[in-house]
């Protein structure tokens, strides 16, 4: 197993065609520009068989023939999925059948393959619960290697799942940083000094750091704007390990370039990498000391004669090809982003004057938009007579304005967007982005800018689905959001009207049966904006092929139109490619210690399926087993949440989804073949039916939650 898994992450230079000794069985076929399908035999038991097309001739780092392409082939009823959060996966294991029950016992097994390397190594593993629950520690820094999994469960034949999430997406958030300057504004040449706290988080209660004893920083970009391959400032300074402080000096070249610049901190990675050089070992062991009795059923390699170990050397790569040779990286490298601060090199003087832009929070895209232009001098000047440019620009329309102030500094722009032609005029949704510069008393150039939101009303309403599909008939529910185009306030007791029209008129649903018109016709309903369970009562489908509209409104103020559903064409060109997508609905995005929270879902399969939920921040995690979700619109209620949701708080959702029964999968199969012959049909195409379909059980929704 341990040579199968490395298989699955082999480089260039190939996997010998003898790796595995003599085939089970194989097949061969003409080249062809048409070839038939031919089918190769599995053994029809509990196990992994190696498939791989043969063959290609390398050089490196002797001639041989090696795999073109090659892939394991699991024959199980085991199904797995896994989460990744700061170090840790979790790992879920089911069955494929009735239910998708939960597997207890299932060793979940890690396999750590490099680059081009013969045999994989072993990593962590776990067992799991009688949830089918497990959790493994992937936080160890494996140089880069490719994470796969070969999970084995007691009379179930071996599951290999190819690559797994890392796991890691940041250890910063386990810990809480700050950064203090001495200034925000530095002359060239002077040195910037900096004072940082470093604290690690534990639950709800913040500790002092002993296990970070060194840090980088960094300063980007280069202080050296004219060399596009100059260095950024990067030192390493010592953490007081007894009060979590950094405290360092930053200087500053006198020939800096002035501009504004970020300083990070970073925790420190320590990481290798050797030359490029071609290594003669000794024979490797056994395969059956690789992997588990389950996985042995594969015949044994051919054993290769095998040189007696010899001295390093630079060998060529691929074809003959020698690749330079790169100098190691440094030993430490920045690791984890835990704070970052700003500041500006550059030797100004004080400000002279002040310009100040006036203009509404919304606009119709028909509206004329009149802007405030105000310019004052701090030092006695007659800001009166000045002229100032306003530059506008929308997603299509762009134009400039000069107006003239007054005795008071005051000056008046307007932008009539109405009267741009219909091509370049704006639509709900759309910016209008306002850049102001006047050159003020002492002919610097002081600028200011602003923004106008483009809207049909003072309300902006936003969609959400429980249910991302195109498929006719199949059923989703709609989620309304209304906030004030003023100061993106929600609007409290607004009801949104939903509905779903065709994008282009009733003529392009050529497809559709009057009785489907007719069904297209009831698809829509009313909601209170901001309630998530809505969703379950406010069910709306796509009546038959074609492209639709939802859009929800609140009086005239409508959101931004949501295209719907595909048509004939589309349809019979990827008949398989726009499978139901899954989307976690919350009640509320900002969540308190010790409160509740409902996340409504919509299964789209044939019958009730498993979840699994995960939960929480860097630090802590919660998992919940969900032992049956129904078809249709659901609510999972989580009350009391605890120190996982602490800062911030991320949901992820796992579906099971068993195949189905012999009576449903004919029914789904007979369903799907029907539609796929209509869609052909209807198109002008062949009528034959479809090549089948993998069915997603694995489906991940993660949503942000940020505590307030």
């Amino acid at each position: 197993m341990a040579r199968a898994v490395a298989a699955l992450n082999y480089g260039y230079s190939g996997l010998a065609s003898t790796a595995f000794g003599n085939p089970d069985a194989n097949i061969s076929r003409p080249s062809s520009p048409e070839p038939t399908f031919q089918t190769l035999q599995l053994s029809g038991k509990p196990g992994v068989s190696f498939v791989g097309s043969c063959c290609r001739e390398v050089t490196w780092p002797t001639t041989r023939n090696v795999f073109a392409s090659n892939l394991l082939v699991a024959q199980s009823n085991l199904q797995a999925a896994f989460v990744g959060h700061a170090g840790k996966l979790v790992a879920w294991v089911t069955t494929t059948q009735g239910a998708s029950k939960p597997v207890a016992g299932a060793k979940v097994q890690v396999y750590l393959s490099r680059y081009s390397q013969d045999f994989a190594s072993l990593g962590p593993s776990c067992t799991t619960s009688a949830e089918g629950i497990c959790s493994l520690d992937v936080s160890t820094n494996y140089d880069s290697s490719t994470q796969s999994a070969v999970i084995t469960a007691p009379g179930e034949g071996p599951l290999v799942v190819a690559s797994l999430p890392s796991g890691y997406s940041s250890n910063a958030g386990a810990y809480a940083a700050v950064i203090v300057l001495d200034r925000q504004l530095v002359k060239p040449g002077d040195d910037l000094h900096l004072t940082a706290y470093i604290q690690k988080r534990n639950g709800s209660v913040l500790e002092v750091a002993k296990d970070v004893t060194s840090v980088i920083i960094e300063v980007s970009p280069s202080f050296d704007s004219s060399s596009p391959s100059a260095d950024n400032m990067r030192i390493t300074a010592a953490v007081n390990t007894s009060f979590g402080s950094v405290h360092a000096k930053l200087p500053v070249p006198k020939d800096a370039t002035p501009a504004a610049y970020t300083v990070q901190l970073y925790t420190v990675s320590t990481t290798t990498q050797s030359p490029v050089t071609a290594v003669v070992s000794a024979a490797p062991a056994p395969l059956e000391a690789a992997g588990p009795p389950e996985v042995l059923a594969m015949p044994k390699p051919a054993r290769q004669p095998v040189p007696t170990p010899t001295a390093v050397a630079v060998a060529p790569f691929g074809d003959g090809v020698v690749p330079p040779k790169l100098p190691p990286l440094p030993a430490e490298q920045p690791g984890a982003l835990l704070a970052s601060a700003g500041f500006t090199v550059g030797d100004p003087r004080p400000p002279t004057a002040t310009l100040s832009v006036d203009a509404p929070a919304w606009a119709k895209p028909t509206d004329s938009v009149t802007v405030k232009l105000t310019a004052a001098s701090y030092i006695g000047s007659d800001v009166s007579g000045a002229d100032i440019t306003l530059e506008w620009q929308t997603d299509k329309a762009k134009g400039s304005v000069t107006s003239e102030t007054n005795a008071q500094g005051i000056a008046t722009a307007v932008i009539a967007l109405g009267q741009l032609p219909k091509a370049n005029q704006s639509e709900p949704g759309d910016t209008l982005r306002l850049a102001v510069t006047w050159i003020g008393p002492t002919r610097e150039a002081i600028t200011a800018s602003k923004s106008v939101k483009i809207a049909d009303g003072p309300v902006r309403v936003e969609l959400q689905r429980s249910l991302l599909t195109d498929v006719p008939g199949i059923s989703f529910g709609v989620k309304a959001d209304a906030f004030s185009n003023e100061d993106d306030s929600p609007v409290k007791g607004a009801t949104v009207q939903v509905s779903l029209s065709a994008a282009n008129g009733t003529a392009s649903l050529t497809n559709c049966s009057s009785q489907q018109l007719a069904l297209l016709a009831q698809q829509r309903c009313s909601i209170p904006a901001g309630d998530a369970t809505a969703a379950t009562a406010c069910q709306l489908l796509v009546p038959c092929m074609g492209d639709f509209i939802l859009k929800g409104c609140v009086n005239s103020s409508c959101s931004a139109p949501v295209r719907v559903g595909r048509n004939a064409t589309w349809w019979s060109a990827s008949p398989w490619a726009a499978p139901p997508q899954l989307n976690l609905l919350p009640d509320r995005q900002n969540v308190t210690v010790g409160g509740a929270l409902n996340l409504v879902v919509q299964n789209p399969w044939w019958g009730p399926t498993s979840g699994l939920l995960v939960w929480g921040n860097a630090v802590k995690r919660q998992v919940r087993a969900l032992p049956q979700i129904p078809p249709g619109p659901s609510t999972i209620a989580i009350n009391g949440l605890g120190a996982e949701c602490r800062g911030s708080c991320r949901f992820a959702l796992l579906m099971a989804v068993a195949r189905p029964s012999q009576p449903a999968a004919a029914s789904a199969a007979a369903q799907m073949n029907n539609f796929i012959t209509v869609t052909r049909s209807s198109s002008g195409g062949s009528s034959s039916g479809g090549r089948g379909i993998n069915l997603p059980f694995g489906i991940r929704i993660t949503i942000p939650l940020f505590e307030r």
